[in-house]
């Protein structure tokens, strides 16, 4: 029904946000797969993706073409997301009154759809009757792209040569913060560090990456490291939610760590035990 429906789209929100900030596809499968959402409902993951996309800038938008064009087929397939963006063209009138720019900004997500083949052409080619005209106008500005544009490259711009690298950027930024705290014990600079990452969906890999990294080290640079993950949940740098997810995904990264380190699993468990200890 429509509170299941909501609750779904409030999940997936959640998704696309930490998508945006580490721009990691493989985690958005592992996420959808673990929300384990009815079929029927999976169109609103697209409806979502671009409606948020459309609030934000050009990057934003680029990566959640990218994102759509590499989960189709997997887990999407072509009718989910027709669905979705039909969704969307059904809604045209209602985004535009907060966003004037909707239907412009709805047909060039349809035009890199196409482009990606994610969508057929023939997705733009009739206006249903009885369309709305924020819906005729996204239909006809994808057309007009399309049929002025006979260069993939051009279509496949639709945003801009946008910046891509914030994934790359992220994860230096945090590697580079654990390798210093772990020398240092700095702890005030490191929650600076954390604080200035300005990226919260993306805090589970940072507890991961440290967890994982002091496991490594002895037993003073361990106990540093639950501290600072402690001090980084009481001052409400990090969300629990953020906290417990990246302690789960340490855990599950402990096996692949045995071959260089037997002890791995053991040391990582005992870790995240005691951090929930306290």
């Amino acid at each position: 029904g429509a509170a299941e429906a909501a609750a779904v789209r409030r999940d997936m929100a959640a998704v696309v946000e930490e998508y945006l900030c580490s721009g990691d596809v493989g985690e958005v499968r592992r996420r959808l797969r673990e929300l384990n959402i009815p079929r029927a409902l999976q169109h609103h993951f697209v409806r979502g993706c671009v409606t948020l996309a459309m609030e934000r800038h050009d990057a934003d938008r680029e990566r959640v073409s990218q994102l759509l064009s590499k989960l189709d087929g997997n887990p999407l397939e072509q009718a989910e997301m027709a669905e979705g963006f039909e969704a969307l063209l059904s809604r045209t009138d209602d985004l535009a009154l907060d966003n004037p720019s909707a239907p412009s900004l709805l047909a060039g997500f349809l035009v890199r759809a196409i482009a990606d083949d994610v969508l057929p052409p023939a997705f733009v080619a009739q206006i249903p009757p009885g369309g709305t005209p924020g819906h005729r106008r996204a239909l006809e500005a994808a057309r007009a792209q399309l049929s002025a544009s006979h260069f993939g490259a051009r279509r496949r711009h639709v945003w801009g040569k946008a910046a891509t690298g914030r994934m790359v950027d992220l994860k230096i930024a945090v590697a580079e913060l654990i390798q210093e705290y772990l020398a240092s014990g700095e702890a005030d600079e490191a929650v600076l560090c954390v604080k200035e990452l300005n990226a919260p969906p993306f805090h589970h890999e940072m507890v991961k990456q440290l967890v994982v990294a002091a496991m490594d080290h002895g037993p003073r640079e361990r106990e540093g490291a639950l501290e600072l993950l402690r001090r980084l949940r009481t001052e409400q740098v990090v969300s629990q939610e953020q906290l417990s997810l990246g302690c789960q995904r340490a855990v599950e990264a402990a096996d692949d760590l045995k071959l260089d380190n037997p002890h791995a699993p053991e040391i990582i468990a005992e870790m995240v035990q005691q951090l929930g200890q306290k």
